[in-house]
């Protein structure tokens, strides 16, 4: 054995109990990376309003991610941004959710030119959601939103299709906290709230939101499955608020839950599919049907 080693001595089915534990530190390390929206520059006051983690506590752990460079700080800017040590991880991923993108094109172009509003594909990543393909309308005023974006699962219609159709575990962890971060006015921050919005997301298959995730704006999403209802990701439109109405997202619906089968039939020839997570809930083939033979109000 060399010296300093240790051998792994965690029993081979005792490893699953391991990894489905949580050290704290770490888990609000990578939720304040989370909070970040590419390269900007956030405020201790901002960063601890979009985490709810204290000032103290992000002071702390700030300076631990700044050492490593996954953030950093410029002498005269006042704040935090995103850094380099990011990128080098980012790269790694890079070529797998390009690959992604490049496949399903075509797919969302044609739905971004149908519907009039960008079209995206977002999957699960850790406790948020990640942007890993997306195609913008020819429109002068539209919705962008970067490939690679990240937001947390409480906000918006794509993270409620994901918190509804994936691990229930999950769902149960988020439910657990007193409080959910705000990154908006209209974000969902009450557990019990947001549970409601989910029971409702399972019954009728697909979500809708206004301004949750960001201001002004508004979605529908649905969730993609394989062939034995695995939830693959969330298939959703987003647009500017003044292009809703509880008729046209019942329009949109339909037509995302149409297109949401060949969404999964392009991704079964990756090699390495990545699935948001197993789901198991009922049968949404029948939320499906429901979902196209009506409209929806806000959810």
């Amino acid at each position: 054995m060399q010296s300093g080693v240790l051998p792994d001595e965690t029993p081979e089915e005792s490893r699953p109990v391991e990894a489905s534990r949580q050290v704290a530190s770490v888990s609000a390390a990578l939720t304040i990376l989370s909070c970040f929206d590419g390269d900007e520059d956030l405020s201790l006051g901002e960063i601890h309003r979009r985490t709810g983690i204290t000032k103290s506590r992000i002071i702390r752990l700030a300076g631990t991610l700044e050492r490593h460079g996954f953030l950093w700080t410029e002498p005269g800017r006042k704040g935090y941004r995103l850094g380099p040590s990011l990128l080098r991880l980012g790269k790694s991923l890079e070529r797998r959710f390009y690959d992604i993108a490049e496949v399903l094109a075509p797919l969302l172009r044609k739905l971004a030119r149908d519907s009039g509003d960008t079209a995206l594909y977002s999957v699960m990543q850790a406790r948020g959601r990640v942007c890993v393909a997306s195609e913008e309308p020819n429109h002068a005023v539209r919705f962008t939103v970067p490939t690679g974006s990240v937001r947390p699962l409480h906000a918006g219609a794509s993270g409620r299709v994901l918190l509804a159709f994936g691990p229930d575990e999950l769902l149960r962890e988020l439910l657990c906290v007193s409080s959910l971060p705000a990154l908006t006015e209209r974000t969902p921050t009450d557990p019990a709230r947001l549970e409601r919005e989910i029971a409702e997301t399972r019954r009728l298959g697909f979500a809708v939101s206004q301004g949750e995730a960001q201001p002004d704006s508004f979605a529908v999403a649905v969730p993609v499955l394989d062939d034995d209802a695995t939830l693959l990701g969330a298939l959703s439109v987003a647009g500017p608020v003044s292009r809703y109405s509880p008729q046209r997202s019942g329009w949109l619906a339909a037509m995302l839950l149409g297109v949401a089968p060949a969404v999964a039939r392009s991704l079964r020839f990756l090699p390495a599919c990545p699935r948001a997570a197993d789901a198991g809930h009922g049968q949404p083939a029948s939320s499906i049907a429901r979902a196209m033979a009506r409209p929806t109000s806000h959810l």
